[in-house]
Protein backbone atom coordinates (compact mmCIF):
# COMPACT_ATOMS: atom_id res chain seq x y z
CA UNK A 1 0.00 0.00 0.00
CA UNK A 2 0.86 3.95 0.13
CA UNK A 3 2.35 3.68 3.52
CA UNK A 4 4.78 0.55 2.70
CA UNK A 5 6.27 2.37 -0.70
CA UNK A 6 6.83 5.57 1.37
CA UNK A 7 8.63 3.83 4.04
CA UNK A 8 10.72 2.04 1.60
CA UNK A 9 11.37 4.67 -0.28
CA UNK A 10 12.55 6.47 3.32
CA UNK A 11 14.57 3.69 4.86
CA UNK A 12 16.19 3.15 1.32
CA UNK A 13 17.01 7.23 0.75
CA UNK A 14 18.23 7.83 4.71
CA UNK A 15 20.38 4.85 4.55
CA UNK A 16 22.02 5.72 1.22
CA UNK A 17 22.44 9.46 3.15
CA UNK A 18 24.47 8.21 5.03
CA UNK A 19 26.57 5.84 3.22
CA UNK A 20 27.21 9.06 1.13
CA UNK A 21 28.11 11.06 3.94
CA UNK A 22 30.66 8.74 5.48
CA UNK A 23 32.26 7.73 2.51
CA UNK A 24 35.68 8.79 3.22
CA UNK A 25 35.66 7.33 6.44
CA UNK A 26 36.01 3.73 5.41
CA UNK A 27 39.10 1.95 7.17
CA UNK A 28 41.29 -0.93 6.61
CA UNK A 29 43.15 -3.20 8.51
CA UNK A 30 45.60 -6.17 7.92
CA UNK A 31 45.62 -8.55 10.24
CA UNK A 32 48.14 -11.56 10.49
CA UNK A 33 48.82 -14.23 12.72
CA UNK A 34 51.90 -13.60 14.72
CA UNK A 35 52.23 -16.49 17.51
CA UNK A 36 51.00 -19.69 18.66
CA UNK A 37 51.81 -19.81 22.34
CA UNK A 38 51.51 -22.61 25.17
CA UNK A 39 49.49 -24.99 22.56
CA UNK A 40 48.67 -28.46 24.78
CA UNK A 41 46.87 -31.27 23.12
CA UNK A 42 44.93 -33.51 24.56
CA UNK A 43 45.38 -37.77 24.73
CA UNK A 44 42.57 -37.53 21.59
CA UNK A 45 44.41 -34.93 19.80
CA UNK A 46 48.16 -36.25 19.63
CA UNK A 47 46.22 -39.94 19.00
CA UNK A 48 44.10 -38.58 16.15
CA UNK A 49 45.55 -40.06 12.45
CA UNK A 50 46.46 -36.47 10.85
CA UNK A 51 49.75 -35.48 10.34
CA UNK A 52 51.86 -33.74 13.46
CA UNK A 53 51.40 -30.64 11.08
CA UNK A 54 49.36 -27.55 11.78
CA UNK A 55 48.21 -24.52 9.82
CA UNK A 56 45.31 -21.78 10.56
CA UNK A 57 42.58 -20.76 8.20
CA UNK A 58 41.66 -17.18 8.54
CA UNK A 59 37.50 -16.63 8.46
CA UNK A 60 35.64 -13.14 8.06
CA UNK A 61 31.83 -13.06 7.84
CA UNK A 62 31.86 -16.43 7.58
CA UNK A 63 34.25 -16.81 4.35
CA UNK A 64 37.27 -18.69 4.47
CA UNK A 65 40.19 -16.53 3.31
CA UNK A 66 42.68 -17.75 0.71
CA UNK A 67 45.49 -18.68 0.92
CA UNK A 68 45.45 -20.49 4.47
CA UNK A 69 48.84 -19.57 6.38
CA UNK A 70 51.89 -22.08 5.91
CA UNK A 71 51.76 -25.58 7.39
CA UNK A 72 54.18 -26.03 10.06
CA UNK A 73 55.41 -28.50 12.73
CA UNK A 74 53.28 -28.92 15.59
CA UNK A 75 55.44 -27.21 18.57
CA UNK A 76 54.67 -25.94 22.05
CA UNK A 77 54.90 -22.47 20.67
CA UNK A 78 55.36 -21.07 17.43
CA UNK A 79 56.44 -17.90 15.93
CA UNK A 80 55.39 -17.22 12.56
CA UNK A 81 56.70 -13.39 12.28
CA UNK A 82 59.61 -14.53 10.50
CA UNK A 83 57.89 -16.50 7.68
CA UNK A 84 58.44 -14.93 3.97
CA UNK A 85 54.67 -16.49 3.01
CA UNK A 86 53.10 -15.02 5.86
CA UNK A 87 49.59 -13.84 4.29
CA UNK A 88 47.69 -10.86 6.20
CA UNK A 89 44.19 -10.25 5.00
CA UNK A 90 42.34 -7.13 5.29
CA UNK A 91 39.20 -6.18 7.15
CA UNK A 92 37.51 -2.96 5.90
CA UNK A 93 34.68 -1.45 8.36
CA UNK A 94 33.35 2.32 8.45
CA UNK A 95 32.91 3.03 12.46
CA UNK A 96 30.08 5.95 11.59
CA UNK A 97 28.15 3.30 9.66
CA UNK A 98 27.13 0.19 12.30
CA UNK A 99 25.98 -2.34 9.83
CA UNK A 100 29.51 -2.51 8.73
CA UNK A 101 30.68 -3.70 12.13
CA UNK A 102 28.04 -5.16 14.37
CA UNK A 103 25.59 -7.77 13.61
CA UNK A 104 27.26 -10.50 14.34
CA UNK A 105 30.69 -10.04 11.81
CA UNK A 106 33.33 -11.41 13.63
CA UNK A 107 36.95 -12.54 12.82
CA UNK A 108 38.11 -16.09 13.31
CA UNK A 109 40.81 -18.28 13.25
CA UNK A 110 41.08 -21.85 13.30
CA UNK A 111 43.83 -23.80 14.23
CA UNK A 112 43.80 -26.97 12.07
CA UNK A 113 46.05 -30.23 12.82
CA UNK A 114 46.30 -31.15 9.28
CA UNK A 115 48.31 -30.60 5.92
CA UNK A 116 45.58 -29.16 3.76
CA UNK A 117 42.14 -27.68 3.92
CA UNK A 118 41.36 -30.11 1.17
CA UNK A 119 41.82 -33.38 3.50
CA UNK A 120 38.65 -34.94 5.12
CA UNK A 121 41.27 -36.24 8.03
CA UNK A 122 42.01 -32.95 9.74
CA UNK A 123 41.00 -31.79 13.09
CA UNK A 124 40.44 -28.54 14.31
CA UNK A 125 42.19 -27.79 17.38
CA UNK A 126 40.93 -24.42 18.68
CA UNK A 127 39.76 -21.49 17.61
CA UNK A 128 41.10 -17.65 18.37
CA UNK A 129 37.53 -15.06 17.85
CA UNK A 130 37.03 -11.28 18.13
CA UNK A 131 34.51 -9.46 17.18
CA UNK A 132 34.96 -6.28 14.11
CA UNK A 133 33.22 -3.61 16.97
CA UNK A 134 35.74 -4.66 19.36
CA UNK A 135 39.05 -4.15 17.16
CA UNK A 136 37.07 -1.35 16.01
CA UNK A 137 36.99 0.16 19.42
CA UNK A 138 40.77 -1.12 20.01
CA UNK A 139 42.27 0.99 16.60
CA UNK A 140 40.80 3.93 17.38
CA UNK A 141 43.10 5.40 19.60
CA UNK A 142 45.88 3.23 17.88
CA UNK A 143 48.80 5.33 16.84
CA UNK A 144 48.97 2.18 14.19
CA UNK A 145 49.18 -1.14 14.74
CA UNK A 146 48.07 -3.31 17.30
CA UNK A 147 48.86 -6.35 18.95
CA UNK A 148 46.26 -9.45 20.52
CA UNK A 149 46.48 -12.12 22.37
CA UNK A 150 43.62 -14.80 22.97
CA UNK A 151 43.11 -17.83 24.91
CA UNK A 152 41.72 -20.37 22.02
CA UNK A 153 38.56 -22.15 22.22
CA UNK A 154 39.44 -25.71 22.85
CA UNK A 155 37.93 -28.47 20.65
CA UNK A 156 38.25 -31.96 22.20
CA UNK A 157 42.04 -32.35 20.58
CA UNK A 158 43.39 -29.39 22.23
CA UNK A 159 44.27 -28.57 26.27
CA UNK A 160 45.60 -25.32 25.79
CA UNK A 161 46.59 -22.72 24.09
CA UNK A 162 46.73 -19.13 22.90
CA UNK A 163 47.21 -17.53 19.78
CA UNK A 164 48.54 -13.41 19.16
CA UNK A 165 47.08 -11.61 16.11
CA UNK A 166 48.71 -7.87 14.72
CA UNK A 167 46.44 -5.50 13.42
CA UNK A 168 47.45 -2.53 10.94
CA UNK A 169 45.78 0.21 9.26
CA UNK A 170 45.99 0.06 5.61
CA UNK A 171 45.29 2.53 3.08
CA UNK A 172 42.18 2.05 0.81
CA UNK A 173 42.90 2.66 -2.70
CA UNK A 174 40.87 5.64 -5.38
CA UNK A 175 39.88 1.85 -6.99
CA UNK A 176 37.68 1.72 -3.61
CA UNK A 177 36.43 4.75 -2.95
CA UNK A 178 35.19 5.47 -6.80
CA UNK A 179 33.58 1.41 -6.68
CA UNK A 180 31.74 3.20 -3.21
CA UNK A 181 30.55 6.40 -5.14
CA UNK A 182 29.21 4.35 -7.96
CA UNK A 183 27.08 2.10 -6.05
CA UNK A 184 25.63 5.45 -4.19
CA UNK A 185 24.87 6.81 -6.97
CA UNK A 186 22.92 3.84 -8.80
CA UNK A 187 20.94 3.69 -5.27
CA UNK A 188 20.19 7.32 -5.28
CA UNK A 189 18.78 6.61 -9.02
CA UNK A 190 16.81 3.83 -8.28
CA UNK A 191 14.63 6.07 -5.05
CA UNK A 192 13.88 8.61 -8.12
CA UNK A 193 12.92 6.13 -10.00
CA UNK A 194 10.71 4.74 -6.90
CA UNK A 195 9.75 8.76 -5.86
CA UNK A 196 8.65 9.19 -9.72
CA UNK A 197 6.44 6.49 -10.08
CA UNK A 198 5.10 6.92 -6.76
CA UNK A 199 4.07 10.55 -8.35
CA UNK A 200 2.63 8.80 -11.46
CA UNK A 201 0.71 6.19 -9.85
CA UNK A 202 -0.92 8.54 -6.66
CA UNK A 203 -0.82 11.79 -8.56
CA UNK A 204 0.34 12.80 -4.97
CA UNK A 205 3.64 15.20 -4.36
CA UNK A 206 6.77 13.92 -3.40
CA UNK A 207 9.26 16.39 -3.12
CA UNK A 208 12.89 14.96 -4.00
CA UNK A 209 14.33 17.40 -1.76
CA UNK A 210 13.97 14.78 0.88
CA UNK A 211 16.29 15.59 3.63
CA UNK A 212 16.94 13.96 7.22
CA UNK A 213 17.78 15.28 10.75
CA UNK A 214 18.96 11.99 11.50
CA UNK A 215 21.88 12.71 9.16
CA UNK A 216 22.24 16.43 9.86
CA UNK A 217 19.47 17.61 7.61
CA UNK A 218 21.48 16.13 4.54
CA UNK A 219 19.37 16.17 1.39
CA UNK A 220 19.54 13.64 -1.52
CA UNK A 221 21.08 16.66 -3.73
CA UNK A 222 24.16 16.58 -0.56
CA UNK A 223 24.58 12.76 -1.15
CA UNK A 224 24.50 12.93 -5.03
CA UNK A 225 27.50 15.72 -4.74
CA UNK A 226 29.34 12.79 -2.45
CA UNK A 227 29.07 10.46 -4.43
CA UNK A 228 30.59 13.04 -7.37
CA UNK A 229 27.49 11.89 -9.54
CA UNK A 230 26.71 15.23 -11.99
CA UNK A 231 23.86 13.31 -13.80
CA UNK A 232 22.40 12.96 -10.54
CA UNK A 233 22.25 16.37 -9.67
CA UNK A 234 21.07 16.74 -13.07
CA UNK A 235 17.96 14.57 -12.60
CA UNK A 236 17.12 16.30 -9.03
CA UNK A 237 17.55 20.09 -9.99
CA UNK A 238 15.05 19.22 -12.83
CA UNK A 239 12.62 17.45 -10.58
CA UNK A 240 12.90 20.85 -8.19
CA UNK A 241 15.69 19.69 -5.66
CA UNK A 242 16.50 22.92 -3.65
CA UNK A 243 20.48 23.75 -3.96
CA UNK A 244 20.24 26.46 -1.15
CA UNK A 245 18.53 24.26 1.63
CA UNK A 246 20.91 24.52 4.79
CA UNK A 247 22.57 21.35 6.16
CA UNK A 248 25.18 20.35 8.50
CA UNK A 249 27.55 20.54 6.17
CA UNK A 250 26.04 23.86 4.11
CA UNK A 251 24.11 24.16 1.28
CA UNK A 252 24.95 22.24 -2.06
CA UNK A 253 27.27 24.82 -3.14
CA UNK A 254 29.35 25.13 0.32
CA UNK A 255 30.05 21.14 0.23
CA UNK A 256 30.74 21.25 -3.26
CA UNK A 257 33.40 24.18 -2.24
CA UNK A 258 34.74 21.79 0.47
CA UNK A 259 35.29 18.29 -1.52
CA UNK A 260 36.69 20.26 -4.22
CA UNK A 261 39.86 21.71 -1.48
CA UNK A 262 39.96 18.14 -0.67
CA UNK A 263 41.13 17.21 -4.04
CA UNK A 264 41.72 13.59 -5.27
CA UNK A 265 40.17 11.92 -8.10
CA UNK A 266 36.56 13.50 -7.77
CA UNK A 267 37.75 17.09 -8.79
CA UNK A 268 37.17 17.39 -12.18
CA UNK A 269 33.00 16.22 -11.32
CA UNK A 270 32.67 18.24 -8.05
CA UNK A 271 34.00 21.28 -10.03
CA UNK A 272 31.42 20.46 -13.27
CA UNK A 273 28.51 19.82 -10.69
CA UNK A 274 29.40 23.15 -8.89
CA UNK A 275 29.10 25.16 -11.86
CA UNK A 276 25.75 23.17 -12.91
CA UNK A 277 24.28 24.54 -9.50
CA UNK A 278 25.44 27.87 -9.67
CA UNK A 279 23.68 28.10 -13.09
CA UNK A 280 20.70 26.94 -12.01
CA UNK A 281 20.71 29.09 -8.64
CA UNK A 282 21.18 32.06 -11.39
CA UNK A 283 18.30 30.72 -13.52
CA UNK A 284 16.21 30.98 -10.44
CA UNK A 285 16.64 34.75 -10.31
CA UNK A 286 15.91 35.28 -13.98
CA UNK A 287 13.44 33.97 -16.39
CA UNK A 288 15.61 30.97 -17.80
CA UNK A 289 14.52 27.73 -15.99
CA UNK A 290 16.15 25.16 -17.86
CA UNK A 291 19.22 23.11 -16.10
CA UNK A 292 22.12 21.77 -17.93
CA UNK A 293 22.19 18.49 -18.54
Amino acid sequence: GRKSILLKIWIHVEHNISLAQHILDWQNIRIAADSINGLELTPTGKSHPSSNFLFCVMILENRHCEPTMPVLPISKNIDMTMLENRPSYLLTYNPHLPFSYTEGREVRVDLVKGTSRASANNARLGTWIESVEFLKNLMVDSSDEEVLTRDLQCSEYLEAGSMTLSFKRAPLDDAFFRSKREEIGKRLHVALDWIQSFKEDTGEQFHPNISLGSNGDLSILHAAIYSADSKLVSRLLALGADPTAASAVGTAENLCVNLASQGGDTGPAIESIMHRLKKYISSQHGTNKDVDT
